[in-house]
C-alpha cells in the first residue's frame, strides 16, 4: 500500500473485510450494520470512528513518495527514478510517463495533479517563486485570480516586486491587488539573499511539512458531518468533568460522572454484541462503588503547595546595559497588525521609540516584527549590551530554541537569531503584559500612522499614558 498503486477492486475487498470485522459478519451470518459505512469513516469530532478508506489511504502514501522525490533528491531511490524517468524535466513543475514505464512511476504521475494542488512555496530569496502563479502567501492561494488588471506580466518573480531599497513596491501592489491582499503581503518580510533559497511546502498543514494524515484528509475532500451538535455535547461533557462540587453519597462528582459514562457505553455495547448480557439491577450502586475505589487511589497534594510572589512591572537594566521593550498587536476590526518598542538606559531614561504598521498577520508574527525591528534599531545605534524584554513567552522560547518547531523556522525568527550572533551581548527575557504597557501603546499607535514606514520617536509621544511618561523619566514605579 505504501509503495505501489493498489487496484481499486483490491481496495474494495479490503474495505469489505473492515466492515465485516466491525460488525461481526462471518461467511455464514451477516449481522446488522447499525450506522452507514460513510459515517464510520468520518472523523471522531464529526461523529465517526475515523476508519480509513484503503483507496484514499493508498493515494496518500503515494503522495508521500512524491513529496520525498522532490525534497530528498540525493536519496538512492530518488536518484534512480530521476535518472531513468526524469527526462530532463524540472519535477517540481512537470512529470510525465510513457507506456513502457514502471507501474510505480505511472502511479506517481497518476496522482501528480492532485499532489500539485496542495503544493505551496516557502519564501526565501524570492528568485524562483512566480509572483502571480505560485502559491506563496499565507492564504495558500495564487494571486492570479485576485488582480484587478486585465493584463499582467506572469513572468514576474517575487523578487521583482521589490523597490530599489529592498522593500515591497507599494505602488505596484496597490495598483494590481485589492487592499486585503496587499495587507497580507506587507506583513511578510521582504525577501533578501540572506534568507536562503526558496523551498516548497505542503499546504495541508500549518507547518507546511507533509504528513500522510493531511494528504488523506485532502483525499476525503468536503464531507457532510452528522447533523448533531457535537460541540454542545463536548461542552456538556467538559462542564461536568470540571465541576468540583461534591456529588451524591460524598463522592466527587467528576469521578461519578466519568464512571457513569464509561458504564453506560460498556453496558450498551455488551447488550448489542454479547448475547445474554443483562445490565446490573442497581446501576447507581455499581457506579458509586467504582468511583469510590478511584478516589481511594488518589492523593491530595494541594495542601503542600506554596505560593510565590511574582513582581509585575518594569525594572531598570543593570549598569551599562540598554533595555529594549518590544511588542506587537493584531486588530481584527481594522484588519491590520502593528509593532512597537522603545529603548531605555540604566537610569530609566528614554533613548528611542518606534512604531510601525505591518499589514495583516496574526499576533505572534506581530510580536516577531516588534522584536526584529527593535533589535535591528539597537544594532544600528551601536549598542553593545542589550537586554530584550517581550511579553510573548512563546517568541522567547522560539528564538532561544527552548521549544522544537514543527516545520520550517519563520523568516523573522531566523533574522532575530542572526542578529543575536553578531558581536554584542544580548539577553532575552520574558515580562508580563502589565510591565510592557508603554510598548503595547506604541504597537496600537501604529494603526493611526498614514504609511507603512517605521516611525521613530526621539522623545515620548505627548499622548503616551501618564504612567509611561513617568516610567520613561523616573525609572520603574
Amino acid at each position: 500500500m505504501q509503495y505501489a498503486k493498489l487496484p481499486k477492486t483490491l481496495c474494495d475487498e479490503m474495505e469489505k473485510i473492515q466492515r465485516g470485522f466491525l460488525w461481526g459478519d462471518t461467511d455464514q451470518v451477516r449481522k446488522p450494520h447499525l450506522v452507514s459505512w460513510n459515517v464510520c469513516c468520518l472523523p471522531k469530532k464529526d461523529g465517526g470512528l475515523r476508519i480509513k478508506n484503503p483507496h484514499q489511504m493508498n493515494e496518500a502514501f503515494l503522495m508521500k513518495m512524491s513529496w520525498n522525490l522532490i525534497n530528498r533528491p540525493d536519496d538512492l531511490w530518488c536518484k534512480v527514478l530521476y535518472s531513468k524517468y526524469g527526462r530532463n524535466n524540472y519535477l517540481r513543475t512537470t512529470i510525465t510517463s510513457l507506456s513502457y514505464d514502471s507501474p510505480l512511476w505511472k502511479a506517481l504521475t497518476g496522482i501528480w495533479d492532485k499532489f500539485q494542488q496542495n503544493i505551496v512555496w516557502n519564501l526565501g530569496n524570492g528568485n524562483h517563486i512566480n509572483f502571480w502563479l505560485d502559491k506563496w502567501t499565507l492564504s495558500g492561494d495564487s494571486l492570479i485570480n485576485t488582480t484587478s488588471q486585465p493584463v499582467i506580466d506572469t513572468t514576474l518573480s517575487v523578487r521583482d516586486v521589490l523597490n530599489s531599497t529592498g522593500d515591497w513596491n507599494h505602488n505596484f501592489l496597490n495598483d494590481n491587488l485589492p487592499v486585503n491582499i496587499v495587507n497580507q503581503i506587507l506583513a511578510i518580510p521582504a525577501p533578501t539573499d540572506l534568507d536562503g533559497p526558496d523551498t516548497i511546502g505542503w499546504g495541508g498543514t500549518t507547518t507546511r511539512h507533509f504528513t500522510v494524515q493531511s494528504a488523506y484528509k485532502f483525499q476525503k475532500g468536503h464531507y457532510q458531518p452528522l447533523a448533531v451538535e457535537w460541540k454542545a455535547l463536548w461542552d456538556w461533557i467538559f462542564k461536568n468533568i470540571t465541576n468540583h462540587f461534591n456529588g451524591i453519597y460524598e463522592v466527587d462528582w467528576i469521578s461519578t460522572f466519568m464512571v457513569a459514562c464509561w458504564h453506560l457505553w460498556t453496558w450498551r455495547n455488551k447488550s448489542i454484541f454479547e448475547e445474554g448480557f443483562q445490565r446490573p439491577h442497581e446501576p447507581t450502586f455499581a457506579t458509586l462503588k467504582v468511583a469510590k475505589e478511584i478516589e481511594g487511589c488518589s492523593q491530595d497534594t494541594g495542601s503542600n503547595r506554596k505560593s510565590d510572589t511574582i513582581y509585575i512591572g518594569w525594572k531598570i537594566p543593570q549598569e551599562g546595559w540598554i533595555k529594549l521593550n518590544c511588542d506587537g498587536s493584531q486588530n481584527d476590526r481594522v484588519g491590520l497588525a502593528g509593532r512597537g518598542g522603545l529603548l531605555w538606559d540604566s537610569n530609566g531614561k528614554w533613548i528611542k521609540g518606534y512604531s510601525r504598521k505591518i499589514g495583516s498577520c496574526d499576533a505572534l508574527h506581530a510580536e516577531m516584527w516588534g522584536m526584529y525591528v527593535g533589535m535591528n534599531l539597537a544594532w544600528s545605534q551601536r549598542i553593545t549590551h542589550l537586554h530584550v524584554e517581550s511579553d510573548s513567552k512563546v517568541l522567547i522560547d522560539m528564538v532561544t530554541e527552548r521549544i522544537k518547531l514543527n516545520g520550517s523556522t519563520p523568516t523573522l525568527v531566523v533574522r532575530i537569531r542572526n542578529l543575536l550572533a553578531l558581536s554584542w551581548q544580548v539577553i532575552l527575557s520574558h515580562t508580563w503584559h502589565e510591565g510592557n504597557r508603554s510598548t503595547d501603546w506604541l504597537a496600537n499607535f501604529s494603526y493611526s500612522l498614514d504609511s507603512f514606514d517605521i516611525h521613530v520617536l526621539e522623545t515620548p509621544h505627548r499622548e503616551l499614558p501618564q504612567i509611561c511618561r513617568q516610567k520613561a523619566y523616573f525609572g520603574a514605579l
